[in-house]
């Protein structure tokens, strides 16, 4: 998507001479023309310190375009300690063109309670993308911790889902245990040897890894069993014999376990 923002900035419209007779009087016309349009550029970045509850204050950005047209984001606090206000008008602020105005001009009412306010106000205009949610085709009403933004084919948007990347389970066994996705098993078989199980879902991506956590596998062995699928292509569970060992068995999607 072209980005056709405009932030406003601190430069004056400067115009040159027009170079024909009666070229200056028009420049001094378009000038002022474009002061009452675009020339006060002093309170477009305004920040205001200690403004009563109920106060209504002027923001005259005079750029030439309807209130509709801007971006208007505020921020309470002082200096770097600012906090975004996402609903200003839940939040109990106002803010709406001046009625009657030759220009456009900005009236912001601080909320009824919770004074005196600082806060500090930035604008633009255009298609000026603040936030990813502010993106067509991008909801993210709802994400949390953990989650990530996925394409959702029947809303034609991305959406927020559960992070697919599962954190690994660390566990210690010593019995027989069938495991689940991730499980990471320390596999003590110094008591005697037992079997773990893999899960009986072999679906692509699965993992489970095991570890023989006291170097005893050479004596006392670990079984591990296909619970239904195979093991490296074999219909047969795979036995662990020597010490210090550590296998990792990933699931293909079509019934087989394969080492890595």
């Amino acid at each position: 998507m072209a980005d056709t923002t405009t932030i406003i900035s601190r430069k004056k419209l400067e115009f040159p001479d027009i170079g024909y007779s009666g070229g200056v009087p028009l420049e001094v016309l378009v000038k002022d023309m474009f002061t009452v349009l675009g020339d006060n550029v002093g309170t477009r970045y305004e920040a205001y310190s200690s403004i009563a509850n109920s106060t209504t204050v002027e923001l005259d950005h005079n750029f030439g375009a309807a209130f509709a047209e801007y971006k208007i984001l505020l921020y309470t606090g002082t200096a770097t300690d600012m906090t975004r206000v996402q609903d200003p008008a839940a939040a109990g602020w106002t803010i709406a063109a001046k009625a009657g105005s030759l220009k456009t001009v900005i009236e912001i009412t601080t909320p009824g309670s919770g004074g005196p306010h600082s806060f500090f106000v930035i604008m633009s205009h255009g298609t000026f993308i603040e936030s990813i949610d502010e993106l067509d085709d991008v909801n993210n009403t709802g994400v949390a911790d953990g989650y990530i933004l996925k394409w959702v084919d029947a809303n034609s948007r991305y959406e927020p889902g559960a992070n697919t990347v599962t954190p690994w389970t660390t566990s210690f066994k010593t019995a027989l245990y069938t495991a689940v996705d991730k499980d990471e098993i320390f596999a003590n078989t110094g008591g005697g040897a037992f079997q773990i199980n893999l899960p009986a879902a072999a679906t692509i991506g699965k993992r489970v890894r095991v570890i023989d956590y006291n170097n005893t596998f050479g004596s006392n062995t670990l079984t591990v069993g296909r619970n239904g699928n195979n093991i490296n292509g074999a219909a047969s569970d795979m036995t662990l014999s020597t010490n210090g060992i550590a296998v990792e068995f990933v699931a293909n999607g079509n019934g087989d376990w394969r080492t890595i």
